[in-house]
């Protein structure tokens, strides 16, 4: 199951912040014909995540930072920097 909210605001000068929230709940279970459960396991990630972007007709650079909870591995932050031209 995976859910996601994300909001943008336009701020003066050309730049743009996004901000956002995201989980991805899974579940596995096997069982046999007998009906004797040999995996029963589930994991759960949680991420928040922010963007700042400066925007022109023709180019946008961009910036985003990510906090990630995993409930069996621990958890990251990850970070991005971008640039995209348009001709």
């Amino acid at each position: 199951t995976y859910a996601g909210v994300n909001a943008h605001l336009a701020l003066p000068a050309d730049l743009g912040a996004s901000l956002g929230v995201d989980g991805l709940w899974q579940h596995a279970e096997l069982t046999d014909a007998a009906g004797v459960t040999s995996i029963d396991r589930g994991a759960r990630i949680l991420g928040v995540w922010a963007t700042l972007s400066y925007d022109l007709p023709w180019l946008t650079l961009s910036a985003t930072a990510r906090h990630d909870e995993h409930s069996r591995e621990g958890d990251a932050d990850t970070w991005r920097l971008g640039a995209a031209t348009f001709w």
